[in-house]
């Protein structure tokens, strides 16, 4: 079995709705992704570039509804894309922004910064049942 890792960067410098994680966050960015690859793969036809980039965008535009399974088309992979992030992406800026202001209302400058120690729970204010 091989065990999966991902990671995410992020400056310091950004506003805090950019460094959190909502729930479609890793998908809005691979949607971002597929089109700036998508935009490249055209921009590079026709050079030693432009088969690994259509082989990787295609399986990328494999992944989003609309698309046709490893059609290495640029603008069809860009128009899917396009459609998913249409449904999804005010989903997620919208739950960034409230994870940004419930930050903004409970962390001090240095913690919104940097981020916080983990903290045991009281069991009576753990929400334990009986």
């Amino acid at each position: 079995m091989v065990a999966s890792t991902s990671a995410s960067v992020a400056l310091s410098t950004w506003p805090i709705s950019l460094r959190l994680i909502a729930p479609l966050s890793p998908r809005v960015d691979m949607l971002h992704s597929t089109i700036a690859l998508a935009t490249e793969a055209t921009a590079v036809a026709g050079t030693n570039y432009a088969g690994p980039v259509t082989r990787l965008v295609a399986r990328l535009g494999a992944t989003i509804p609309g698309g046709a399974p490893f059609d290495p088309d640029p603008a069809a992979i860009t128009a899917a894309a396009r459609a998913e992030l249409e449904q999804i992406e005010g989903t997620d800026v919208a739950e960034r922004a409230g994870a940004a202001q419930r930050a903004d209302d409970q962390l001090d400058a240095e913690a919104r910064m940097f981020g916080t120690q983990i903290q045991a729970l009281d069991t009576a204010a753990g929400g334990r049942s009986r």
